[in-house]
């Protein structure tokens, strides 16, 4: 599977490939020709490195500084 075929299968940057192969988290085979590529062993490994979810924790800060200004509290969400 080519670099870009396999980020999008598991959800990463191509770039997250690479930072991976240099650090070793999750080394690339390479052709004769020293192209990347992976397996679908590679694929379930990284299944099991970082778990893919649309989910993402959005936090929200609202403050009020005074009881004058509550009522622009609702303008702030």
């Amino acid at each position: 599977m080519r670099p870009h075929e396999f980020a999008k299968e598991i959800g990463v940057l191509v770039e997250t490939l690479r930072r991976w192969d240099r650090t070793g988290k999750l080394k690339a085979k390479r052709t004769p020709s020293n192209h990347r590529y992976y397996t679908e062993e590679d694929l379930a490994q990284a299944k099991g490195l970082k778990p893919i979810s649309d989910e993402r924790l959005i936090k929200v800060y609202c403050r009020v500084s005074s009881q004058k200004q509550k009522n622009e509290l609702a303008n702030q969400s």
